[in-house]
């Protein structure tokens, strides 16, 4: 192997032991260049181990809703599982969005696509 080459395989495996493993995307978009992910965590850390992977967009998108919370005081089990329910719906709110407007993308691109993607079959007469 050249040098680069060896240089390369270094930084993807760095990426891999940043990001838990290979080959990760975001969950919300789909970027897929490791140098643009992070771990999210679904809820305030400490409140659970629930990791995935985001890019840094996606990331802030999700971050920033956090940051209008108060400041949890982690004085109880039920204000723990109230922030985790939050951190997971945050999530799930931005992950319907992105839904949304894929299925919108798809349904648009239907109108131009050739068959079989596009093509709309008629019902028998």
């Amino acid at each position: 192997m050249k040098e680069h080459e060896i240089e390369l395989e270094r930084e993807r495996a760095r990426h891999a032991r940043r990001l838990g493993g290979y080959d990760k995307t975001c969950v919300l978009c789909g970027e897929s260049d490791p140098r643009c992910l992070e771990l999210h965590h679904l809820a305030r850390k400490g409140y659970g181990e629930e990791l995935v992977s985001v890019c840094r967009n996606c990331h802030r998108k999700v971050t920033d809703a956090k940051s209008n919370r108060p400041v949890p005081t982690y004085t109880s089990t039920l204000e723990q599982i109230g922030y985790w329910l939050l951190g997971v719906g945050e999530f799930l709110l931005e992950l319907a969005r992105t839904a949304l407007r894929f299925g919108q993308t798809l349904i648009e691109a239907a109108k131009v696509c050739p068959a079989p993607y596009g093509y709309r079959v008629e019902a028998a007469k």
